[in-house]
């Protein structure tokens, strides 16, 4: 297909241009170690190990240069465009698939992760795969091996970062509204499959729950060590903001509030009529639109007492546009269409381009400076 052949080509461009910043030498560092070390030093990580040990291979496989350690984000940055455009076409029709994998090869969120050496766009394909695997199941609840697929994603997804956990809420409040609805279809949480799939789901991660109990115990310390207390405090701007940098991968600082207020609440009202609506197929489309909003909103809420408010850990929140935004242009007049798609064609590809890392590396002068200027012995201090 000719968009992931684009993705690929948008994705390769600038791959190596910028130096690794600290989270990405942090992966590098962590996953250089033998397993064991690797699992010892994850358990005191703010993230799960799954990512760590997916690179690990990875770099006795090609070694740990820039484009090697950020080819494996590539890799999962590409299959996820294959993933929208896959899940949009069993969602709608083919024109809409094509044009919500056009949208996500674009995005400037889904162009930026799959070019860092992070757990971001690992996390991203995995939820999105399991948002998949739970609509075909909605549509077809005594076919149990969707719940055996959905189950394994997750539990890899938690593994991967601790944010899942709010992806698991989405998909409950969603089966929940789609049971209430249920003089159409099923009632799905009265089925012991959905209950097996997410006992499945707990019961393989109970070997990691210690790790999280100690994290959890340990905030405060992580706080003073700056591993979470750079997190600034959220204010009410902040939320919209948020959808602002889905689409444009930026926080919309030059703009006033009503503005973001105004676009977002209208993109987030426009959809969530849709997708609320009872119809064959708004049904599926309400566990992605569950996925854009309930994470983001409880994120919000608990970051007002405990600040997490950061774009990247909502990544795979953002992976729900395209084949929503797709879904409702699809829906509307030819040219209204067309407007809109070039809109958010020139939206999407300025996002990409003004995120472009030669122009905004901050570490690429200290990298040279010490380059140019090291004497033999020297030693880095970093505070």
């Amino acid at each position: 297909c000719l968009i992931v052949i684009f993705s690929v080509l948008i994705r390769l461009l600038f791959l190596t241009d910028r130096y690794l910043w600290c989270d990405e030498a942090s992966s590098v560092l962590i996953s250089r170690h033998s397993v064991d070390n690797l699992l010892f030093h994850a358990a005191f990580d703010v993230h799960p190990p799954l990512y760590y040990l997916l690179l690990h291979d990875w770099i006795i496989l090609l070694g740990d240069s820039i484009a090697a350690v950020r080819s494996l984000s590539l890799l999962f940055g590409i299959l996820t465009v294959v993933l929208v455009i896959a899940l949009t076409r069993w969602l709608a029709n083919e024109r809409t698939a094509l044009l919500a994998g056009w949208f996500a090869a674009l995005m400037p969120m889904a162009v930026h992760y799959s070019q860092e050496t992070r757990m971001y766009a690992l996390m991203g394909m995995l939820t999105l795969a399991a948002a998949l695997a739970l609509m075909m199941w909605i549509k077809t609840p005594t076919h149990n091996r969707y719940l055996v697929a959905y189950a394994l994603l997750m539990t890899f997804s938690f593994y991967t970062h601790y944010f899942t956990l709010f992806t698991l809420i989405a998909h409950w409040i969603a089966v929940t509204i789609l049971s209430c609805q249920s003089h159409k279809t099923a009632c799905y949480l009265k089925l012991p499959g959905w209950w097996f799939a997410n006992l499945a789901i707990a019961v393989a991660y109970l070997p990691w729950l210690p790790v999280l109990f100690n994290l959890l115990t340990h905030l405060a310390q992580l706080r003073a060590g700056n591993d979470i207390g750079w997190i600034p405090p959220v204010t009410w701007r902040d939320l919209p903001a948020m959808y602002w940098h889905f689409f444009t991968g930026n926080n919309g600082q030059g703009f006033p509030s009503f503005i973001l207020w105004l676009a977002v609440g209208g993109f987030i009202g426009t959809v969530g009529r849709i997708s609320l609506y009872n119809g064959e197929y708004e049904r599926y489309q309400l566990i992605l639109f569950c996925n854009l909003v309930i994470p983001v909103m409880l994120v919000f809420i608990i970051s007002w007492w405990m600040p997490l408010f950061i774009d990247r850990y909502f990544f795979f929140s953002s992976l729900s546009i395209p084949p929503l935004l797709a879904v409702l242009l699809t829906r509307a007049k030819k040219a209204v269409c067309g407007f809109w798609f070039i809109l958010f064609t020139l939206l999407f590809g300025y996002g990409s381009y003004h995120n472009n890392p030669e122009h905004i590396d901050e570490f690429k002068p200290l990298v040279n400076y010490i380059n140019t200027r090291h004497q033999p012995n020297d030693a880095v201090v970093v505070s």
